[in-house]
């Protein structure tokens, strides 16, 4: 037996079994994925740890107990390597735009962006900050976000108005088009 698959750490090895023993990826692309050649698989199929957890990851793998688990991975695995095919769809000239916009609707689900409210405050609804500084009375700061309070979204500042639109403040102090009745 050679040193080389004694030298494989167990990290390796155990991705090996585990990916042998899905049998999801092919096994050019599965050694490739390890950095493993051909070569490295013919000197390890014979170490008695390779074979040990070969065997236990089939036996997991095939278990009636993991029916959905297995089903779960494979799809998972089957739109993985569809993506690249979806991106030149995305960019294809010929495709029809809702093609294009059904593609996007899928990938927006499974990045898991479909079941986020985009107008919502997001991970907080409110928070309150008090500086103080010396002997004086605290700084308050309420913070609400993405509220809009005749300005920009945001904080208000520390006379608890909200920071001026910039763009608004403009129109308003040039006079232009743009200031009427927006406010």
């Amino acid at each position: 037996m050679s040193t080389q698959a004694v030298v494989m750490d167990e990290p390796k090895l155990v991705s090996l079994a585990r990916e042998i023993a899905m049998n999801i990826l092919p096994l050019p692309h599965v050694l490739s994925k390890l950095g493993l050649t051909h070569l490295d698989l013919e000197l390890v199929k014979t170490h008695p740890r390779f074979i040990h957890l070969l065997e236990q990851m089939s036996a997991e793998w095939g278990s009636t107990l993991n029916t959905s688990e297995r089903v779960k991975v494979k799809s998972q695995a089957l739109i993985e390597d569809s993506l690249p095919e979806v991106y030149h769809l995305l960019h294809d000239r010929k495709e029809s735009f809702a093609a294009k916009v059904e593609a996007l609707k899928m990938l927006r689900q499974l990045g898991g962006l479909a079941d986020r409210d985009v107008g919502s405050a997001g991970a907080f609804e409110h928070f309150r900050l008090e500086i103080h500084i010396g002997d004086g009375k605290p700084n308050i700061i309420d913070v609400t976000p993405g509220v809009m309070q005749g300005g920009i979204p945001g904080p208000q500042n520390l006379r608890g108005g909200t920071r001026p639109d910039p763009i608004m403040s403009y129109a308003a102090e040039t006079n232009s088009e743009l200031a009427g009745g927006i406010e």
